[in-house]
């Protein structure tokens, strides 16, 4: 009798397990035969778990390992190109049916279709964004992405579906949640999925990284309380004589730029690429504070006049001799450095468009 009742609990657990067990069925609209690529994401890759072939009507079955509470990520890939994004959970039967160009829909998992749309929006902006040259246009299309991704993040906070939507990025060098105060909202994720979701590795990953943002944040109000800068300061006479300091520029994002009047190309670029940049976002928050590096200051006064440059112009008179070569390590002419928020948020700038779509995401 012992015996029996121990076989019968095994049967029982076995079904208890299969019934947790995760299925996704996929139907693909390709020629028979063809190969795809199960790939699961671990943090910031995507590690190949299966390769896949589907038969004559173009469907394929699969059985991901998905621990109960922690729910994971899983892409299908046909080539190179990613098709379908699933976030899955222990017990979900889902149905999915896929495209090659990277359409589909997906039945049986409301998680997996919230994220679908997340991701479809994520990647519409980023192509009407690339596509863009006009600088107000960008920063209206920046300003509409990042508002329907915290709705995103605040309606869906109970879900893993709002972490790839807290990391979505602009640019390697630009995330699309960018500001300080963003730390709020990381936070407040971190908060809930870690008491959901407490073994889930993508959740530790997340409270980590709330934790740098909210500590950044703190450092930064500490900073402005104190009065104190995270760039070197500058101050120099300007056009007319009195000493401008660089701090006193209270504008949301301001151009360092150094340069000399001696050479016609960095002449030209005053007018062919800070004149176009400042008309354009200056009345957004955009200041520049040029930093002319000639001994000669007649002839740059000559060239600011005659250029009608109407930003900060200065210039001490020391040509290469000039302590502010030095205070930012200016080896060549010209350099530009981008200032907000209290510190420099980046050295090399890679062209009026990259500018363009950097400026964009911190003004609009």
């Amino acid at each position: 009798m012992r015996s029996c009742r121990t076989f019968l609990l095994l049967c029982l657990l076995a079904l208890v397990s299969c019934a947790r067990g995760v299925r996704v069925d996929v139907t693909l609209d390709a020629p028979a035969a063809s190969q795809l690529t199960l790939r699961q994401l671990d943090m910031n890759v995507y590690r190949i778990l299966d390769t896949l072939t589907t038969d004559r009507r173009g469907r394929v079955s699969f059985k991901p390992q998905v621990a109960p509470g922690q729910p994971e990520f899983f892409y299908l890939f046909y080539g190179e190109k990613r098709i379908a994004s699933l976030l899955l959970e222990a017990g979900d039967r889902v149905s999915l049916e896929a495209d090659t160009l990277g359409r589909y829909s997906v039945s049986g998992s409301p998680q997996c279709d919230t994220l679908r749309v997340a991701e479809k929006a994520y990647a519409d902006f980023i192509t009407a964004f690339a596509a863009s040259q006009d600088g107000r246009e960008m920063g209206a299309l920046y300003v509409q992405h990042y508002r329907g991704a915290v709705r995103r993040v605040v309606s869906n906070i109970h879900s893993l579906v709002v972490i790839p939507v807290l990391y979505e990025r602009i640019s390697d060098q630009t995330p699309v949640f960018n500001r300080p105060t963003d730390a709020v909202l990381f936070q407040a994720a971190a908060d809930t999925l870690s008491g959901l979701y407490p073994e889930s590795r993508y959740v530790k990953a997340l409270c980590k990284e709330a934790e740098r943002r909210t500590q950044a944040l703190d450092l930064q109000m500490q900073i402005g309380a104190a009065g104190q800068l995270d760039y070197p300061d500058l101050e120099l006479p300007d056009i007319h004589g009195q000493k401008c300091r660089l701090s006193s520029l209270k504008s949301k994002a301001v151009l360092l730029h150094f340069w000399t009047s001696a050479e016609p190309s960095q002449r030209m670029f005053n007018i062919d690429v800070l004149k176009p940049l400042y008309d354009e976002y200056h009345s957004s928050g955009l200041e520049i504070y040029s930093v002319c590096i000639d001994a000669d200051k007649v002839r740059w006064g000559s060239v600011v006049h005659a250029q009608k440059l109407p930003w900060v112009n200065v210039n001490d008179g020391k040509g290469t001799a000039s302590p502010a070569l030095a205070t930012y390590n200016v080896t060549s002419l010209p350099a530009t450095y981008l200032i907000s928020g209290g510190e420099v948020l980046q050295k090399t700038i890679g062209g009026p468009a990259a500018l363009r779509r950097t400026l964009s995401a911190i003004l609009y």
